[in-house]
């Protein structure tokens, strides 16, 4: 499990989940420019595959998005034990889908607009929290 010290000292992967591909080339650069490896999806069922492949150790997930939105992505995430224990923040423009996405599982929910810092400060808060453990390499 990681503590305090660990997520601001260590590189961590961060999975960044949004249909739009400014927003994701956005966070991508901010997170590798911290130190993070970052894997990026495009949608939901992108995301639902490249995450057993890279079990990343923190999720960054929109909930509007084609195909599957990021609700469904949570439930998914959070029904499967190979991937329940990864950590989601939910990031989204819908202000009145924090109680749905916290009710599916999400760790923390994060109201769109949000500045790349204060979104880091809160993915490294997320991974300290007691429940957050790096998914199994």
């Amino acid at each position: 499990m990681k503590n305090a010290s660990d997520s601001d000292t260590r590189p961590f992967t961060v999975m960044i989940v949004d249909d739009v591909q400014d927003i994701r080339e956005l966070y991508e650069r901010f997170f590798e420019y911290e130190g993070a490896r970052v894997i990026t999806a495009a949608d939901g069922v992108s995301a639902l595959q490249v995450v057993l492949f890279h079990r990343p150790d923190v999720i960054i997930l929109d909930v509007a998005m084609p195909q599957i939105n990021g609700v469904d992505v949570i439930r998914s995430l959070k029904g499967d034990p190979r991937t329940r224990e990864i950590p989601v923040v939910v990031v989204s423009g819908q202000h009145d889908m924090r109680k749905t996405a916290l009710e599916a599982g999400a760790d923390a929910y994060v109201r769109k607009p949000v500045l790349p810092d204060q979104l880091l400060q809160q993915v490294k808060r997320t991974l300290r929290a007691p429940h957050a453990a790096p998914a199994p390499k």
